[in-house]
């Protein structure tokens, strides 16, 4: 399995926090700064709000779109360190600053915090990330713990839970081999939202690939009743996904649907000719099938 990296703290900035008293009218003129490239003047309109602020979790959000300019923009994570530590609130800091360190940090520093004690809306992101540093360690019963604790832990926000649960699906699936597991978490993955992101659509390719493997072909064809494929918008999705679903349906002896899906794959992968020869030998022997 790949290397799990904790989530890029951009992630938690845009739309993870609820109305306080933040400043949207002087947050609207540091994101111009930053449209204008001026990055180190953007950062410091966030430093200024984040010291006038006494809102402990709109000081937090100032920081992290400051972190957020300094990682991005600036290539510069020391800054953004300097910047995290900035945050008044010691859980907040602390939980900013495990999404900036390297996974062997977030181990040491953290291994024993219990994050039940930190507030509510950081703590499943806070056992997401430090289960994804222990993945990266190959300590997978330590990160199947914290995530699966990530996705049953009220609060937090629902992509959080959702690659928590698909991280644990692959540990389970590829580095523990129970594939019962494996699918109880890529389910929990889908159960999160219905929207196209990238862990939703891996969660489904793979789930469907384990159902089909035990014969529950029917399950498999199930799991696709809320996904419009043709509405997502990233092309090498989209395609893996009309590929993965006209399995599904040839499996179940829809061959005229599964020609459909892997039409729509085949027009996604414009410009990628190895890829488009392998779906059209995937046409092909479904078309002989039906002859």
């Amino acid at each position: 399995m790949k290397q799990v990296k904790i989530f890029f703290i951009g992630s938690l900035i845009y739309g993870a926090f609820a109305l306080y008293a933040y400043d949207y009218k002087v947050a609207k003129k540091a994101r111009q700064l930053q449209k204008e490239k001026r990055y180190e003047e953007a950062i410091a309109v966030f430093e200024t709000l984040s010291d006038k602020t006494k809102n402990d979790y709109d000081d937090q959000r100032y920081m992290l779109a400051a972190i957020n300019i300094a990682v991005r923009f600036l290539k510069n994570n020391k800054k953004a360190i300097q910047l995290a530590e900035r945050i008044k609130n010691p859980e907040r800091r602390a939980f900013v600053l495990m999404s900036l360190y390297k996974p062997d940090v977030v181990i040491e520093k953290y291994k024993d915090t219990d994050f039940m004690a930190w507030p509510e809306d950081v703590r499943p992101a806070a056992y997401k990330n430090r289960g994804c540093a222990y993945s990266s360690l190959k300590k997978y019963e330590n990160a199947l713990s914290d995530l699966e604790k990530a996705f049953t832990t009220p609060g937090g926000r629902p992509t959080v839970k959702g690659v928590a649960a698909k991280t644990a699906g692959d540990i389970y699936l590829y580095n523990i081999k129970n594939e019962a597991k494996a699918e109880e978490m890529y389910r929990n993955a889908l159960s999160v939202t219905k929207a196209g992101y990238s862990w939703r659509n891996t969660s489904l390719v793979r789930l469907s690939e384990l159902l089909l493997k035990n014969k529950k072909n029917k399950e498999a064809l199930a799991i696709y009743k809320y996904t419009d494929i043709k509405k997502i918008r990233n092309s090498h999705s989209r395609s893996i996904l009309a590929r993965a679903y006209s399995k599904v349906l040839a499996a179940n002896g829809e061959n005229l649907k599964a020609l459909e899906q892997l039409n729509i794959a085949l027009q996604a992968a414009a410009g990628k000719p190895e890829l488009k020869k392998q779906i059209q030998e995937e046409i092909d022997k479904i078309t002989e099938d039906m002859l």
